[in-house]
């Protein structure tokens, strides 16, 4: 194109075929500018020139001089109040008005004629060019502008704001009037190059928008048992499906999950749609352009871009979906295989405090009928340990019993208020001594329970132990009872050590204890467990180590209301 300069200069038919083969290159719009810049220079001989115009919800201005000077610009044209928006700036310069006036629809209501918007040649600069204007003259000085002349050529692109490109040349005269129509002629080829290089670029993009989703649904079929695996290559895979990718990261974020594309961004101009799961936000995909650089064009999204992050969006709600169903079904199994475990421990720890009662009871009468015959102060207390340890060793075949429910249910209407006070006032003497601040919140109307008060009192005075066991330095106990969803809650909590997260899952099972040798069997709360089960309750422990524990019991209820309350 540039060895023949001087003979590309009036071949507009070759500029137009020029035009109509960049628009089919599907090149991005800087450099579809600069090209179509370069072929207005060597047909003109223009030292500068600009372009204006409305590419959908873009408006910029780009301006060359061919040398030092390329830019950019985002601008906002100025909105006439009769004809609408036009390709001027909000300024008021020479420049300015007369493109103001280019494209302002006059309406003589005398000779009734409407002026329509045409070129403006300005062959001298040095001369003042006379802008008639509400029907008066003012004169505008163009020589400021360092140019000999100036050719102001509008032009239409379809379903669009109006065009305008503006040639200027430091000679005078630089346009030979003769060419000014194959000059309009050549701007209408421009604007269907335009239209259809917007149009080819769409194609292009909405072709990596597809090619986007098909292969996120690859990686889904490939990944689909590896979230977090899966999760990363989407991250990586979003930015390769929007305009700029070479510029553009992506970031998923699912909860306390983060997963990023290489290099990835944090800046203002991002688009973000957010990841859905039973109506609740659960998440976000974001991704991130650079922000606004001077004299390059800016990056911005376009509304299919954001139809594409709504599409994968859902795609990453289905995962989501799938991973908690995935969760959801280890848990049960895990509570089958925990279930299991506990009616075989039940089972086999039934057999053994069968076996163990007879020769237990042997041991503690024949201690006691010594305990009668003996006077030696040393035989006697060595009598009084066997007696003591017999006991002691009854009470834990007496625990083992209950968790594996051989021991009898016998139910009745019971207040869990009263049976709270009644064990309380038990414990009372226990809890003084641990320095612990007792503070009770019981429900004024609970309702009555079917359960047997005395394995009730067994749970609270086990749950209350453990609490106060938590609070060797002393601390603070809480016991509620509440009512939600037909079911009475009992709450007890303690400001103690608290559980850590690998021990919560066990402290359920029998024998299992996180307290010194000698200090507690390790079956009270499973027995607590045991309990509550029997009685088609629940139970469930919130608890971080260093921060408390909390146990939150619950009944189902009985229709019928407590009279009295104690508290």
């Amino acid at each position: 194109m540039k060895n023949n300069q001087e003979g590309y200069r009036n071949n507009f038919i070759t500029s137009e075929r020029i035009f109509i083969e960049l628009s089919s290159l599907a090149l991005s719009r800087i450099q579809f500018l600069r090209s179509i810049s370069d072929q207005f220079r060597l047909l003109s001989g223009c030292d500068a020139m600009e372009i204006r115009v409305s590419d959908k919800k873009l408006e910029y201005k780009w301006y060359t001089d061919f040398n030092t000077t390329t830019t950019f610009t985002d601008v906002e044209f100025y909105s006439d109040n009769e004809i609408g928006k036009i390709p001027v700036l909000d300024e008021n310069t020479a420049i300015e008005k007369i493109c103001r006036d280019i494209f302002r629809l006059r309406y003589d209501p005398l000779l009734k004629y409407e002026y329509k918007y045409t070129h403006r040649y300005i062959e001298d600069t040095s001369v003042n060019f006379n802008l008639v204007l509400n029907r008066s003259n003012k004169e505008l000085d163009l020589s400021v502008t360092g140019y000999g002349s100036i050719f102001f050529l509008p032009f239409t692109v379809q379903d669009n704001p109006p065009g305008l490109l503006i040639l200027y040349s430091k000679r005078k005269n630089f346009i030979n009037k003769t060419d000014i129509p194959a000059y309009e002629d050549l701007m209408h080829i421009f604007s269907i190059a335009l239209k259809f290089r917007r149009a080819l670029y769409a194609l292009n993009e909405r072709i990596k928008e597809l090619t986007c989703l098909y292969e996120i649904n690859l990686i889904y079929q490939d990944k689909a048992e590896e979230p977090d695996v899966l999760l990363q290559e989407i991250a990586e895979h979003i930015p390769k499906a929007f305009q700029y990718p070479e510029s553009a990261s992506a970031s998923i974020e699912i909860g306390k999950l983060e997963f990023h594309s290489k290099d990835t961004i944090q800046t203002t101009n991002s688009l973000i749609s957010n990841v859905i799961y039973n109506n609740k936000k659960i998440g976000f995909i974001k991704v991130n352009y650079p922000d606004f650089i001077d004299n390059e064009e800016p990056m911005y999204f376009l509304p299919e871009e954001q139809n594409l992050l709504d599409i994968i969006s859902q795609k990453v709600s289905q995962i989501y979906e799938k991973t908690i169903h995935k969760l959801d079904k280890q848990l049960i199994q895990e509570q089958l295989r925990h279930a299991d475990r506990l009616a075989t421990i039940g089972q086999l720890g039934s057999g053994i405090a069968h076996e163990l009662n007879d020769p237990l009871a042997n041991i503690l009468g024949y201690a006691q009928l010594l305990m009668k015959t003996v006077t030696d102060p040393a035989q006697v207390t060595d009598l009084e340990r066997i007696v003591r340890s017999s006991l002691h060793a009854r009470e834990i075949v007496r625990k083992l019993l209950l968790f594996a429910r051989q021991m009898p249910t016998i139910k009745s209407k019971v207040d869990l208020n009263k049976v709270i006070t009644d064990t309380l006032d038990l414990l009372k003497s226990r809890v003084d001594q641990s320095k612990v601040i007792l503070n009770m919140d019981l429900c004024s109307d609970l309702p009555l329970i079917e359960a047997d008060p005395s394995q009730m009192t067994q749970v609270i005075t086990n749950l209350c132990v453990n609490a106060l066991q938590a609070m060797p330095q002393g601390g603070i106990l809480d016991i509620s009872t509440s009512i939600s969803k037909e079911k009475v809650i009992l709450g007890i909590s303690d400001s103690g050590i608290g559980i850590k997260e690998e021990q919560r899952d066990k402290i359920f099972m029998p024998f299992y204890t996180t307290k010194p040798v000698g200090i507690g069997t390790g079956l009270g709360l499973s027995v607590v467990h045991g309990i509550v089960t029997s009685h088609n309750g629940t139970i469930a422990v919130h608890s971080k180590a260093g921060n408390g524990s909390q146990f939150v019991v619950s009944f189902p209820v009985k229709t019928e209301r407590r009279q009295k309350v104690r508290k």
